[in-house]
């Protein structure tokens, strides 16, 4: 879904200012800010044929004429805290956590518009999330793996999807089959029709967790002949199956044009990284790759107090911040690792469930 267009007209600038960075910040995937301290220019603005999604406005630069413009949502950002409307429209408390007005916005734009409701419940239910590292051996898999069975857990249907060119999903699920992933590739190249038929042939379902997967591909040629197109065909068909609350799609530690595809058809990419120079390296060198970081959140895994912690000046640039450390769990490298990842009060399961409170 595309993002709402926000345009803030307020004359204090410092409080503007405030608002706009922690917006920007914390609410980037959700809003594309224009902001005005000027009724001049915001008249000009809102007279144009832009696309006007949500108007918020101080009383002070309201205007007549002002409602005769195509805004789908207008609404007044007001110091008063026992005022309901003005001019009709509705009121915001200027002065609040900046979570709690963000969420009023969203609830006064929803209102008003149903029509983009539905497509923000459809979004939320077909979700892909992504998982990548440019880190070889910094866990991603392991919490692709528990991400997709915390979702279960909130009675979700989740398709967990490796697309890894070395899959790891005999790991974690039985995958003892006759049919496989390389089947399911089969048919996406052939395009085939009767898509829903085909997963439900060949998808798993893990009996204790309940996640959905598919068995290894047969060969690593089966993935890395994959081209754009029938990336695009794949997920595209995925979603509209209407089977799957949430694809979850692990991804080598490599990069190609596939994996473009796939973070810009993602609505979020997770990006587990260490708190080592080698890590900020080879973080620094993949994002270059990239156009666009709006949908990306980083995550440190493995973190221990005791070693330096070196953030990429890139994530600090872009004031993309590290939204969750999961700190190193010395029971995981064990042999016993998967029995002890049923442990829900484990140290790596604690930082998902931390890790989810903020994605979800």
């Amino acid at each position: 879904m595309a993002k709402i267009n926000l345009i803030i007209a307020e004359t204090d600038a410092a409080y503007l200012k405030g608002l706009v960075n922690y917006v920007s910040s914390n609410f980037e995937d959700t809003f594309r800010i224009t902001c005005f301290t000027s009724r001049e220019y915001l008249e000009k603005y809102v007279s144009s044929d832009r696309i006007l999604d949500v108007l918020l406005i101080a009383p002070d630069m309201f205007y007549d004429g002002l409602v005769r413009n195509s805004i789908k949502t207008i609404a007044v950002l007001s110091e008063a805290n026992n005022i309901k409307e003005f001019n009709g429209f509705p009121v915001l408390k200027k002065y609040q956590p900046g979570e709690r007005l963000c969420k009023e916005i969203l609830s006064v734009y929803y209102n008003n518009n149903p029509e983009d409701t539905k497509e923000e419940v459809k979004r939320q239910e077909g979700n892909i999330i992504t998982l990548y590292s440019p880190v070889g051996g910094i866990g991603k898999s392991t919490i692709a793996v528990e991400v997709a069975k915390k979702l279960t857990d909130l009675n979700k249907e989740v398709l967990y999807l490796n697309l890894e060119d070395l899959q790891s999903t005999l790991v974690f699920f039985d995958c003892n089959t006759s049919k496989n992933m390389s089947d399911f590739l089969y048919f996406i190249k052939e395009r085939d029709e009767n898509f829903k038929e085909v997963i439900k042939d060949i998808v798993l379902k893990d009996e204790e967790s309940g996640v959905n997967y598919f068995a290894p591909v047969d060969s690593v040629l089966d993935i890395e002949e994959l081209k754009v197109d029938d990336v695009k065909f794949m997920l595209k068909k995925l979603l509209e199956t209407d089977m799957y609350n949430y694809i979850i799609v692990d991804l080598s530690s490599t990069f190609n044009i596939n994996y473009k595809t796939i973070f810009e058809m993602s609505s979020k990419v997770i990006v587990p990284i260490g708190q080592d120079k080698l890590s900020n390296v080879k973080l620094q060198n993949f994002l270059k790759q990239l156009d666009n970081l709006h949908n990306f959140c980083f995550i440190q895994n493995k973190y221990k107090d005791s070693s330096e912690n070196t953030i990429p000046n890139v994530l600090l640039r872009e004031k993309k911040p590290i939204i969750q450390k999961i700190y190193y769990d010395e029971a995981l490298e064990s042999v016993t690792s998967l029995t002890y990842l049923k442990n829900r009060g484990s140290i790596f399961l604690r930082g998902i469930d931390e890790l989810m409170m903020k994605l979800l």
